[in-house]
């Protein structure tokens, strides 16, 4: 048995109070019992930007608040996923980073498809505008676990998670913020579809409630909260509707072989 921790945010525009946020919810995970191998935080970590006016705050592998990750991770022996603004070689990317127990920290994603929307009766949002957009898919083990990543807006794209599904893995994991209107009409549908066509577990960390600017008073976002786990029959393992902090999943890696021979569509692939 696997077991993992999901983190619930509700991260702002002020590093410094998500990394708050972030420290406390790593050390809940590293008292939980059992212990679990790896706690995963959502989109928009450390920086979440309220107003599209503002400097994106990207971080870099040698940026005290990555160093101050780092040492939490070696403290509490955990895996730490999260995801956040990242400047790699002057471009800035929506990046995933994995931190081992032993400190050191990885950039494993740079996601693809990035969020150019404009949805009816609200702000119209164009991540191209800041972000340069990721190429490669990508997976990561943590112990016998093998897992595809993904952020937010790529859970729309099937033909991502049929690499995934072609590659076996055991879970992928889509650290979100997705909005309240798109949230609820297809957020928990999205997530359970795609455990139930990559016959795999889906690990899905979400930003949750109002996000309150700190640097330009009277602005916010409403994220959708939601963070689940759906395994690979599509069975809700867990979740976390709304607030913040962390809960954990147990994942039986045996339930992916068992769902792949009941129905064997990596036999029964023509596309």
């Amino acid at each position: 048995m696997n077991y993992i921790a999901v983190a619930q945010l509700n991260s702002t525009d002020n590093i410094e109070a998500n990394f708050s946020q972030v420290t406390e919810q790593i050390h809940a995970a590293a008292k939980l019992n059992p212990k679990p191998q790896i706690i995963f935080f959502p989109e928009n970590t450390l920086y979440f930007r309220i107003n599209s006016k503002d400097f994106i705050e990207a971080v870099n592998l040698q940026h005290s608040i990555v160093k101050k990750i780092e040492k939490l991770a070696e403290s509490s022996g955990l895996y730490v996923h999260y995801t956040t603004a990242v400047e790699i070689s002057g471009k800035i990317f929506n990046s995933s980073l994995l931190v081992s127990p032993d400190g050191k920290t990885e950039i494993i994603y740079n996601k693809i498809h990035l969020f150019d929307v404009a949805i009816p009766g609200q702000t119209p949002i164009s991540e191209s505008q800041v972000f340069s957009r990721g190429e490669f898919s990508r997976v990561f083990s943590i112990g016998d676990m093998n897992i595809g990543s993904t952020i937010c807006y790529d859970v729309r794209f099937a033909e991502l998670f049929g690499i995934y599904a072609k590659l076996g893995v055991h879970a992928v994991v889509v650290p979100s913020a997705f909005l309240v209107k798109t949230g609820q009409a297809h957020w928990m549908t999205l997530l359970k579809a795609r455990a139930i066509e990559s016959q795999c577990f889906v690990i899905a960390s979400a930003q949750s409630g109002k996000h309150n600017s700190t640097k330009f008073p009277g602005e916010f976002r409403e994220t959708f909260g939601h963070s689940a786990v759906f395994d690979p029959w599509g069975d809700l393992v867990a979740i976390k509707e709304s607030g913040t902090g962390v809960f954990t999943a147990s994942l039986d890696l045996t339930r992916c072989e068992a769902v792949r021979r009941s129905i064997p569509m990596a036999s029964h692939r023509r596309l």
